[in-house]
């Protein structure tokens, strides 16, 4: 409400429509209260949503489940997966929508859509889309510091508007997503050399042999406080899977 707010939205009779992140039943009421019609998926859990929708469990075959709660309208239907949308401005009215289906002797049939729902996937295109396109390649690994999820996501939006500028300069171009990617990347790191300045060459490890350039064993020179060699604990990853312990070897790579 204070983003429609700020942004000169409200009581205006516009129409807004947002996904399940945003979406609440309390939300487009007082959106609603605010001559602002809104439109967006919902997740069954939110706070608000009738006992109905929460237990609806339509079929693919079956038709959409609707349910009126004073000013808002909410129907649940199953295309690929279930969906479940809330609107403030749109009637229980359906569409015709053709579809696969092997039991057909067609292979096509003829189900009913919410064109509620037909009108979400139309203004919230472009927005899916955009996401879309981040998931395909964005690093959502659980890392312990909490900001590189934050920065791996804003690098992912950057390179996402990237490809949207390109493709806009160079229409009916096909450009290879992995390539620009790989381009911006080389660009950046050109002359790096880590720990060293970019113009300085880094020195060979002493441990490398001549001519191969690998690592080879080495043993662990390193001694303890009494006098005792070092000996690191080792495992390798060939022998994690099955449970091997950690074992404590006298040499080092």
């Amino acid at each position: 409400m204070d983003l429609l707010e700020a942004g000169d939205i409200v009581d205006k009779g516009h129409h807004v429509f947002m996904d399940n992140l945003f979406s609440s039943p309390t939300l487009f009421h007082d959106l609603a209260d605010r001559d602002t019609g809104a439109c967006g998926t919902l997740r069954r859990n939110r706070f608000g949503t009738p006992e109905v929708i929460k237990r609806a469990n339509p079929r693919k075959e079956d038709p959409p489940v609707f349910h009126r709660d004073g000013k808002l309208l909410f129907t649940t239907w199953k295309d690929r997966s279930m969906v479940t949308v809330v609107s403030s401005v749109h009637s229980d009215e359906t569409l015709e929508k053709r579809t696969r289906c092997r039991a057909s002797d067609t292979g096509w049939q003829e189900r009913d859509k919410p064109k509620m729902i037909e009108m979400y996937t139309k203004f919230m295109r472009g927005v899916d889309w955009a996401d879309q396109q981040m998931w395909y390649s964005l690093l959502n690994h659980k890392s312990v510091k909490w900001w590189k999820k934050i920065l791996f996501g804003l690098l992912e939006v950057t390179f996402t508007n990237t490809m949207i500028i390109l493709k806009s300069l160079r229409p009916g171009a096909r450009i290879d997503r992995n390539k620009v990617r790989m381009s911006i990347v080389s660009n950046l790191t050109r002359g790096y050399r880590r720990g060293l300045p970019a113009q300085v060459a880094p020195q060979p490890d002493e441990r490398l042999v001549p001519g191969v350039g690998r690592h080879m064993l080495d043993f662990v020179s390193k001694k303890s406080e009494i006098g005792n060699l070092l000996r690191p604990d080792l495992l390798t990853h060939i022998f994690r899977h099955v449970g091997i312990p950690r074992e404590q070897v006298r040499y080092l790579w």
